[in-house]
Formats: C-alpha cells, sequence, structure tokens
C-alpha cells in the first residue's frame, strides 16, 4: 500500500516532532523519580554507615581509654627491657674482652718445661709480669729458657690478649752447688 502525503514537508515534521514529545515526557515521569529514589537511598545507607561507624568510633574510644593504664604498664616495661637489653650488650661486650687468668696459667703450664719454674706472677690493670727461675746445668739454662719462650709463641690463644710480650732482665746466681738463672717476662695486655 502506498500512502501519499499530501502536506508540506514543514508540517509533516511538526507532527512527528510532537509524536516524540508525549513518548519523552512519560519516560521523565518514570526516569526523575527513580533517579531521585535511588539517590535518596545512597543517602539513606550513607546516613547509616555514618552512625554505625560513630558508635564503633565511640566504642573503640572508651576501650582505648580504659586500657590506658595498662597501656603505660607496657610501655614501662618496654623502658625497662630495652634498658636491660643494653646492659646485657654491655656486659657482653665486657665478657668478650675480659681475661681469664686460668686461661693464660694453663698455657705457661703447658709450655713449662722441667727445670723451669715461676716465682711470681704480677697482673695490673694492663701490665702483665712473669718471674721465674731455670735451675739447669749452666750450658743448658739458655737453651732451656728459649725452648719455654718457644711453646709459649706458639700458643697463639695465650698471645692473643697481649700487645707485647717480651723477656726482661735475666740474672744469675748460685745457691749452693746449684746455678740459677731468674728471668721476668715482661707484657702489656689489650
Amino acid at each position: 500500500m502506498i500512502k501519499i502525503n499530501l502536506l508540506p514537508e514543514e508540517l509533516s515534521q511538526k507532527k512527528a516532532a510532537r509524536s516524540f514529545l508525549p513518548q519523552a515526557k512519560q519516560l521523565l515521569i518514570y526516569i526523575l523519580p527513580a533517579a531521585f529514589g535511588l539517590l535518596l537511598a545512597i543517602h539513606l545507607l550513607l546516613a547509616g554507615l555514618f552512625l554505625i561507624k560513630s558508635v564503633q568510633y565511640k566504642a573503640l574510644n572508651s576501650k582505648w581509654t580504659k586500657f590506658s593504664v595498662e597501656r603505660q604498664e607496657v610501655n614501662e616495661w618496654k623502658r625497662q627491657y630495652n634498658f636491660s637489653s643494653q646492659q646485657s650488650e654491655q656486659v657482653n661486650k665486657l665478657l668478650i674482652q675480659r681475661i681469664t687468668v686460668s686461661d693464660k696459667m694453663q698455657s705457661l703450664l703447658g709450655a713449662l718445661p722441667s727445670g723451669v719454674w715461676f716465682n711470681r706472677l704480677n697482673l695490673k690493670e694492663k701490665e702483665f709480669s712473669l718471674k721465674g727461675s731455670v735451675v739447669f746445668p749452666e750450658s743448658e739454662q739458655m737453651r732451656m729458657l728459649n725452648l719455654f719462650l718457644s711453646q709459649l709463641k706458639k700458643d697463639k690463644s695465650f698471645f692473643k690478649d697481649f700487645i707485647s710480650l717480651e723477656l726482661g732482665r735475666v740474672k744469675m746466681r748460685t745457691l749452693g752447688a746449684y746455678s740459677i738463672m731468674d728471668f721476668t717476662l715482661e707484657g702489656k695486655l689489650k
């Protein structure tokens, strides 16, 4: 079927435009309240969340103030713990730096050949002094002293705490029929 439109184009377009306007008005009538309802629902949801979070904040804040005494006790304990751990570190440093005299004596006795003995051991702060004697035939006395010193030098654990250790004064004396060589070892400790 063929439709013939005898109206001018201007009028026919107006008629077509008029037919679109009522549909757009109907759509606006439905869309605007739905959008307003959606915005109202989002607003109410956010207001509810705000109320819930403010109640939670007040509850947590009251717990926080209730535990302030315990928090202060914990902070005091932490401070004391840090102080005591610093003290224990200092004690450990001192223990590492200490010189055990018994270990040094053990090393000295290990290097001691027969015929050599100690008369006196002096330790004053950083000074070490050992006086001893060698009783041997006169030709062997120096060899025995050198043997003692060489065995001491082989012991690394003995020398690790010394800055220097040297043979000091050597003096010969006789006691009855025996020839005795008195010696002194002098050193500086670290």
